[in-house]
């Protein structure tokens, strides 16, 4: 029973951080997608922190349709993380890279410094936490 009991808690915090990265995608993919658009206006401040050079509108969209659609599986995936190894693994290794590379280009592309504190944090402190939670689990499920 105990046994039982221990091994729900990582499950728990596992679940837990699959959704919130679910609703973080969908906060911060809708609004840069309304934006996009047009839709939406949320300020310079937001741009700089989110937009990679100018007119960027086209990619933007692109990759908020790709994370808006996303972000569904990764909430449907909470419910029985190890029945969805190869869906979170693909997130794990996919953002991995994906933040990597914005990582780099902000240390080293001229104007780009700021995302730094903007996507890239936030795109890290979304995927640390699934990473903690979910490589322990996946090493015992085989």
């Amino acid at each position: 029973m105990n046994e039982e009991k221990n091994a729900a808690v990582p499950t728990f915090w596992l679940s837990l951080s699959l959704r919130v990265m679910a609703v973080g995608f969908g906060i911060f993919f809708l609004a840069l997608g309304l934006h996009s658009l047009r839709f939406a206006y949320f300020g310079e401040t937001y741009l700089s922190l989110v937009r990679w050079g100018s007119h960027g509108e086209a990619y933007e969209l692109m990759i908020c349709v790709i994370y808006l659609a996303w972000a569904p599986f990764l909430w449907k995936a909470a419910k029985n993380p190890l029945k969805e190894k190869t869906l979170i693994d693909l997130t794990i290794v996919v953002n991995v890279v994906h933040f990597g590379t914005m990582f780099v280009q902000g240390l080293v592309m001229e104007g780009e410094h700021v995302h730094l504190y903007g996507d890239i944090l936030l795109g890290w402190l979304g995927l640390l936490p699934l990473i903690i939670f979910w490589l322990p689990v996946r090493g015992r499920a085989g």
